[in-house]
């Protein structure tokens, strides 16, 4: 959230009511999870621009819905690639440089160059034509079949430092969790929506409707809970994936994880989930429904049971999550070394 956003959601919560707090976060958390990316790749025939591709959708070369690879260049339109988990974010195949059809010189102009946010030029031997003329600070080793290696690293802080807050918060969350230091990044950046998300839960604890409280609050925690989950690759999938390319059994990499097996995606799930945590999980929607009848003061203090017991268990899950996430790519990383 830039200076401005906060200000605005600051200055709602000290003249005007929580009400229309709510409504301000409310348009930014829709803001940041709809703000579209557009990542083009471009590059020569034969230079890997379809194995990069892949790999930063976390798709194999052989998955459902990846880009082509190992075909004679043949687009001759910009071809566009959603992310499967993130469809906000695409990234788009565009025609190779230099052919008789696209001329360097014209290059950009052919491509309608304003939708992108940023271009990456592949190249997988030597520069020519506008490829040649990028600065050399700007050039990456990459390997698409192992991302940890190289300059990966350094490419996505050249690529996060130029981008908006939101579209920057997107693309972290979107490329493959395949270095300690991503998976610290998505830690931090996840744990930037706490707050607000409490918040939410506690304006609803605010209204006496009894189970009302609750039940939002299990939806909050599971939607959060979900994103946590697929931003750190902890599905069985995304853990397959991983065993192939390290060369550990995926059993091994599942009996790191001491949090993530305890998870179902549903109601009764998280509140099993929750119970292993705290009572406060248990007591909430009596103890806030009896708050909440107390004129005035009693919901402000529902509201603030609300709050505090979400954020502990928002706080509590991220930690936990991230531990799991962080033992399984030590495992696989100790094993490649």
């Amino acid at each position: 959230m830039n200076a401005d956003e906060l200000k605005a959601i600051k200055d709602t919560l000290e003249n005007q009511d929580l009400t229309s707090a709510v409504g301000k976060i409310q348009d930014y958390l829709t803001k940041i999870d709809k703000v579209p990316l557009n990542i083009a790749v471009t590059g020569e025939s034969g230079s890997g621009k379809s194995s990069f591709i892949n790999a930063i959708r976390h798709l194999r070369d052989d998955d459902p819905g990846s880009a082509q690879t190992d075909v004679v260049e043949c687009t001759m339109e910009p071809k566009a690639y959603p992310h499967p988990d993130y469809p906000n974010v695409t990234l788009w195949d565009l025609p190779g440089i230099g052919t008789p059809t696209f001329k360097a010189d014209k290059y950009l102009a052919d491509v309608e160059f304003e939708r992108y946010d940023f271009f990456i030029i592949v190249a997988s031997h030597h520069f020519r034509e506008w490829l040649g003329q990028t600065n050399a600070a700007d050039v990456f080793l990459i390997s698409c079949h192992d991302l940890g290696l190289y300059d990966f690293n350094r490419l996505l802080h050249a690529i996060e430092k130029d981008l908006p807050n939101e579209k920057r918060h997107a693309f972290l969350l979107a490329v493959p969790t395949i270095t300690m230091k991503i998976l610290q990044k998505k830690k931090e950046a996840l744990h930037t929506r706490i707050w607000m998300v409490s918040l939410l839960s506690g304006a609803v604890a605010a209204v006496p409707v009894p189970g009302l409280s609750f039940s939002v609050d299990v939806a909050i925690l599971l939607s959060e809970i979900k994103r946590y989950y697929i931003a750190f690759h902890l599905d069985n999938k995304s853990l397959q994936k991983l065993a192939e390319r390290s060369g550990v059994p995926v059993e091994e990499l599942k009996a790191e994880m001491k949090y993530a097996p305890h998870i179902q995606f549903n109601a009764a799930g998280v509140v099993h989930l929750l119970s292993l945590f705290s009572r406060l999980a248990v007591l909430e929607g009596s103890a806030e429904f009896l708050f909440s009848l107390i004129p005035v003061v009693g919901s402000a203090i529902a509201a603030g049971m609300s709050f505090s017991t979400t954020y502990y268990m928002l706080n509590k899950c991220l930690k936990e999550l991230a531990t799991d996430a962080n033992n399984v790519l030590m495992k696989a990383l100790a094993t490649a070394v």
